[in-house]
């Protein structure tokens, strides 16, 4: 590949940008769609959404194919904006634990959940203490048991919830009346 054809890191910045906003369309569209109460439906019961009229392999099929394409993605945005790919630094399981980190920090279930646990656990701590790694992943760490010993359910979506008065359940006027198709 010619390095004249190579994005200079604006146009990767810009790209990532791009693809935050289709990602958490993608979230939004999932979360308060039909398509989300199937997937719902058949997460909580296989069985009972088939007898609803909800098709669980399509739904699955289209939750695949839906991640798998934002991840793709965001996958190779990632590998050309590196200079050099080492299976062990790139395919880590820093990464794994990173991401799931971000997304208990900021709220599991919520469209800018990950996008607040990014900027608490990237940029507040991990980019702040880049000279001390080991610092940063004990502060990762008791952060990650803090979020898990007390907000086990959500951190971000719950706490904006409880402080309204309501329940940290599901919100009944938010529930499409049909989910078969």
């Amino acid at each position: 590949m010619p390095f004249e054809d190579v994005p200079t890191q604006t146009d990767l910045f810009q790209l990532a940008l791009a693809l935050v906003a289709v990602t958490m369309a993608a979230t939004w569209w999932v979360r308060r769609g039909t398509f989300g109460l199937r997937l719902m439906a058949v997460r909580d019961n296989e069985d009972a959404a088939g007898t609803l009229g909800v098709n669980a392999f399509r739904v699955k099929l289209g939750a695949f194919v839906l991640t798998s394409f934002l991840i793709g993605v965001a996958g190779g945005l990632l590998a050309l904006r590196q200079v050099s790919i080492e299976p062990g630094a790139a395919f880590g399981l820093s990464w794994t634990i990173n991401a799931i980190v971000m997304a208990a920090v900021g709220g599991v279930g919520t469209v800018l959940g990950p996008v607040i646990g990014v900027l608490i656990v990237y940029y507040g701590i991990q980019t702040q203490l880049e000279s001390s790694p080991e610092l940063s992943a004990i502060l990762t760490g008791a952060l990650l048991v803090v979020i898990v010993r007390f907000a086990p359910k959500a951190s971000g979506a719950c706490w904006r919830r409880r402080r309204g008065g309501r329940s940290c359940g599901a919100d009944p006027s938010r529930v499409p009346r049909s989910i078969a198709r």
